[in-house]
């Protein structure tokens, strides 16, 4: 990580339900710390991982899907 530039959790923008109590004044310097930072230390991001769906490689020989085997 560059210095000063911190990550941000990749569901910040999901507007999950589990997350928006972070989002309030109360709260801000929390998700500022969690959500802005040190996400991979919240429960709810892990969660959200694993609902994510997989994401499918679509592979083609000269444009032509290719097909499985079986194999």
């Amino acid at each position: 990580m560059n210095q000063g530039r911190r990550e941000s959790c990749p569901f910040i923008d999901a507007d999950d339900p589990r997350c928006r109590s972070r989002f309030t004044i109360d709260h801000m310097s929390e998700a500022f710390g969690v959500c802005l930072g040190a996400y991979r230390t919240c429960p709810n991001f892990y969660r959200l991982l694993q609902l994510r769906p997989q994401r499918t490689l679509h592979m083609t020989v000269h444009g032509r899907p290719l097909s499985s085997t079986g194999s």
